[in-house]
């Protein structure tokens, strides 16, 4: 795994138990690197699997559902995160493929085994 992936990778996990790095760019800034390069070490990577945009996205569900779980409205969780309220449902339409109901429901472990199967196993393959 190329150097600057790695770093940027051990960055995004480690911001999520804050305010999750929201985009491939922000991410990119925060490690030093060129957008277009981490994407496309991440795609090489992955065999064209997923996207590190999507994998960056399944942070912010797993920290969401989190937040959720701990008691404040869907509302409080998306402002915490920094996101509109709709932004928020769009990606978790996107990736687990719930409704924030649906998604409220979910079993943490489920979600990250998900999260597992769909954003990480394919790095380590």
């Amino acid at each position: 795994m190329p150097a600057a992936l790695r770093r940027a990778l051990v960055y995004g996990l480690h911001q999520v138990g804050g305010r999750p790095v929201r985009t491939v760019q922000e991410l990119a800034t925060a490690v030093g690197s060129s957008p277009v390069t981490l994407s496309r070490a991440y795609s090489t990577r992955v065999d064209g699997a997923t996207t590190l945009s999507r994998f960056l996205g399944g942070l912010v569900i797993l920290r969401a559902q989190q937040i959720r779980l701990s008691g404040p409205s869907w509302t409080v969780v998306s402002n915490r995160l920094g996101f509109a309220p709709g932004t928020l449902r769009r990606k978790s339409r996107r990736w687990p493929g719930h409704s924030l109901g649906e998604l409220e429901r979910t079993a943490p472990n489920h979600l990250f085994s998900a999260f597992v199967e769909e954003y990480v196993r394919p790095l380590l393959d």
